[in-house]
């Protein structure tokens, strides 16, 4: 890819575009909650960080951003589920129907300790997830603005039962959250 030359007016967009993705990054990621202190560290040199993810941009250089692990992250497991093979589940279990517990570890330990009884062994399964870097988020936000939103318009313009990509924003008054890059 080339090098961009955008307007002094398309530079200035794509600079605020790029705060506005940096905020819903930032909102995606806090709710994710594992990555919370990425979004510290990636605050701290948060104009710096900005400015070299917009120059990257402009540059067309995807390679060095790609090639870098603290933008593109790395992989994670998390806990998908646990098969316990302590029940025959063609015979119903009636004995101890009224039992209800109210915390998960006291029903863990059951469940395990009635495998145990039964010497049935319990698997579990791991979700492969991507562990990204916080500016790939910025990213990937800037994508659905005007990537993403484009290929929802063409494909489900006439599709009223979908979520939808929001392209409005309220311009009333300056944004107090804007950071000069």
């Amino acid at each position: 890819m080339g090098r961009f030359s955008p307007s002094e007016q398309e530079h200035k967009e794509l600079q605020e575009s790029l705060i506005i993705a940096y905020r819903k990054a930032k909102a995606d990621v806090y709710y994710q909650s594992a990555d919370r202190r990425k979004l510290l560290g990636y605050e701290r040199k948060l104009e710096q960080n900005l400015k070299s993810l917009l120059a990257a941009i402009l540059e067309g250089s995807s390679a060095k951003l790609f090639s870098n692990p603290d933008f593109t992250g790395t992989g994670t497991f998390a806990p998908k589920s646990i098969d316990l093979e302590s029940k025959d589940s063609s015979q119903p279990d009636f004995s101890n129907n009224a039992t209800v517990y109210t915390s998960p570890l006291a029903r863990w330990e059951q469940e395990v300790s009635e495998a145990k009884d039964r010497d049935k062994p319990f698997t579990a399964s791991f979700r492969l997830m991507s562990d990204c870097g916080i500016g790939l988020h910025v990213l990937s936000a800037l994508w659905v603005k005007y990537v993403g939103a484009e290929i929802e318009q063409r494909l489900f313009n006439d599709s009223p039962y979908a979520n939808r990509i929001r392209r409005t924003r309220n311009k009333e008054g300056p944004d107090p959250c804007l950071v000069d890059i």
